[in-house]
């Protein structure tokens, strides 16, 4: 192997793939792995790996639109015939996004494969620090869509009255009034005691 400086990687893979073995541990029980090392790391520099994508060519790019995909790692096992996609995680630019100069709203898509056989997109971190569980599209920083469990205690809002009233109700929300000391439950269009 003759090492190559990172120009020369750039200038002879463009518009070709780059293939990694490992040909020297033959043990595969053993864990394969891609390094990175860096003799300078602090709170200011890191390691990375970094991707750049555009609707055009390396020579002339154009603008991303939502919803592109911009960089991932798909994750295949080897089922007895063929390499199979196990699960992935995608970088892209979010489906709800404005691409504009200087604005790339992103998000982070990661993907599992059931025992169907078929990829589904499991979770999603959108370019607003929401997360969504079975949604793509969350519009609170925790959307489940599906049956949820929590095993320990759960807490949930803690608020005055005057918090409480500057909500946009809606039903279904239930908080922990701090000035009445009791659970509370938006029904019908108003806040009502639980208790």
């Amino acid at each position: 192997f003759k090492q190559k400086t990172a120009y020369e990687i750039g200038v002879r893979l463009v518009g070709s793939e780059m293939c990694i073995r490992d040909s020297y541990n033959t043990d595969h029980t053993a864990r394969n792995a891609l390094r990175i090392y860096s003799d300078a790391g602090n709170s200011n520099t890191f390691n990375s790996i970094e991707a750049y994508a555009s609707r055009g060519s390396i020579v002339t790019p154009t603008i991303n639109a939502a919803d592109d995909s911009l960089f991932g790692y798909i994750h295949h096992g080897y089922d007895g015939t063929q390499y199979v996609q196990s699960s992935y995680i995608v970088a892209g630019i979010d489906s709800q996004a404005s691409v504009g100069v200087g604005a790339m709203p992103g998000n982070i898509l990661l993907g599992t494969t059931p025992d169907n056989g078929s990829t589904v997109n499991s979770v999603v971190i959108n370019k607003d620090g929401n997360s969504g569980v079975n949604t793509l599209t969350p519009s609170k920083k925790l959307v489940v869509n599906g049956n949820a469990q929590v095993v320990n205690e759960l807490l949930l809002g803690n608020m005055d009255q005057t918090a409480i009233d500057a909500l946009t109700g809606a039903n279904g929300m239930i908080v922990y009034n701090t000035s009445t000391n009791k659970f509370q439950g938006y029904e019908n269009g108003a806040w009502a005691n639980l208790i």
